[in-house]
């Protein structure tokens, strides 16, 4: 394979070679490409008003998905063998609640921010019972307002959730997301902290499985 000094080109633009190619180098390129990939200016800029309203930056934020939940309580699919998921969420949902806390006070952090979907949940209720302060989309709607014009479209708005969450101090993953996936990769080529809510002590085995998965 010939080899090309990328630092001495004049192109604006580089290609990557897909991923199931063998070529020397491949993870460091893939690296040094993906630190330049960058969302639209005004994703990026708001992304940084966020972060500054909120706690002045020391802020940590989750990703919380109850798919579980959402199949059986939101869209009545809910498969054999769920309901003994939700169940067994139900009877955890204390310990997952402490185990958050724990993570973001132990990071020296008493602000945290849920990326969520839009109806309501109950761990966000019971996250507003404890030390931190807990802020959703629907707070940062007010807070700046000029998101407001973007709050129908929920593709805008994951994009403004995604570049938020890749810029905290500390990003709790759920890791089978390939919304938390996204932002959990983006953050390590940046060397930024990310915990999952898998490794929450306690946590019940069935919770953390692909097939279970609750979060």
């Amino acid at each position: 394979m010939e080899e090309h000094d990328f630092e001495k080109t004049s192109s604006s633009c580089v290609g990557v070679i897909p991923y199931d190619m063998d070529m020397p180098c491949k993870n460091e390129i893939n690296t040094l490409v993906d630190n330049y990939l960058i969302r639209p200016k005004y994703i990026r800029d708001i992304g940084e008003k966020i972060l500054n309203k909120l706690c002045d930056g020391e802020v940590a934020a989750m990703h919380w998905r109850n798919k579980t939940g959402e199949l059986c309580g939101i869209y009545h699919k809910c498969k054999p063998g769920k309901e003994k998921a939700t169940s067994v969420l139900v009877k955890a949902v204390d310990d997952i609640v402490k185990g958050v806390v724990d993570i973001t006070r132990s990071n020296n952090l008493t602000c945290l921010y849920v990326a969520k979907q839009k109806f309501d949940q109950v761990i966000i209720s019971l996250l507003k019972k404890t030390q931190l302060r807990i802020f959703t989309m629907e707070d940062v709607l007010k807070l700046v307002p000029e998101i407001q014009k973007y709050q129908n479209d929920d593709y805008v708005i994951s994009l403004i959730e995604q570049e938020f969450t890749e810029i905290v101090p500390l990003f709790i993953s759920s890791r089978t997301s390939n919304w938390s996936f996204y932002v959990e990769y983006t953050r390590y080529v940046r060397n930024r902290k990310t915990v999952g809510l898998q490794e929450i002590p306690g946590l019940p085995d069935i919770l953390k499985t692909g097939k279970y998965l609750l979060m």
